[in-house]
């Protein structure tokens, strides 16, 4: 594998990164800002958690970065010239505890497997820190989002348990996005099985690169003296 190859994909991954992080962090920004758009937030975190799910180590400390980045630039956005040591403090917590949760997701993925509630749980911990520690309102509670269902549910169970169930609920929309995908490519693969042909992803989707073909042409017999 040539240099420029090595680069192709490393810029390749890296704007995955950004692509997940970017887009999970506009949709809760958009939920954080206009919150009567709360319910954004059910699903803000799949392109995140679906790319967290798929990368390794220091992919998921990048990814919890970007995450924090983008989400900070949107909801603390007033703070960058009233207060900007208050606005910096803020981002290092965010990125701080995004690259932590990305790390113990990575751990308990590969030491016990994935498991929704349990994973959800770990939110937990982490959203009463930056609501008790760091002057932050939480990143999954909504509050003054003036949805009587919400606030409601939030009065008999607590905020942290509203934190939990919407990320746990990201989790099911996630879980059911890869069994649609699942099933997607398995009926695929029985339709060219069906039909006698062999079933190559890379190839019968145009991932792969053309290869030259050469026929292989024999010469004449030789001729012994």
């Amino acid at each position: 594998m040539d240099e420029d190859t090595v680069q192709n994909d490393l810029l390749l991954g890296t704007s995955r990164l950004f692509l997940a992080g970017g887009l999970s962090a506009l949709f809760l920004s958009i939920a954080h800002t206009h919150q009567v758009l709360w319910f954004l937030s059910l699903f803000a975190l799949v392109p995140y958690l679906w790319k967290l799910k798929r990368t390794g180590f220091w992919g998921s400390i990048l990814l919890g970065a970007i995450f924090a980045v983008c989400f900070s630039f949107v909801v603390f956005i007033e703070n960058i010239l009233l207060s900007p040591i208050v606005f910096i403090a803020r981002l290092s917590i965010l990125i701080s505890i995004f690259s932590l949760f990305g790390i113990t997701f990575n751990r308990i993925k590969k030491s016990i497997g994935f498991y929704p509630v349990f994973i959800a749980a770990l939110w937990i911990p982490l959203e009463y820190f930056l609501i008790r520690w760091a002057g932050i309102e939480g990143v999954l509670n909504f509050p003054y989002s003036g949805s009587n269902l919400l606030i409601r549910f939030a009065s008999l169970f607590g905020l942290l348990t509203v934190s939990f169930f919407i990320m746990l609920i990201n989790f099911l929309i996630l879980l059911l996005l890869e069994l649609v995908i699942k099933i997607r490519f398995s009926g695929a693969r029985f339709k060219y099985c069906k039909s006698g042909a062999t079933f190559r992803p890379r190839e019968n989707f145009g991932l792969a690169k053309p290869r030259n073909f050469l026929p292989n042409f024999r010469g004449p017999p030789a001729i012994m003296p």
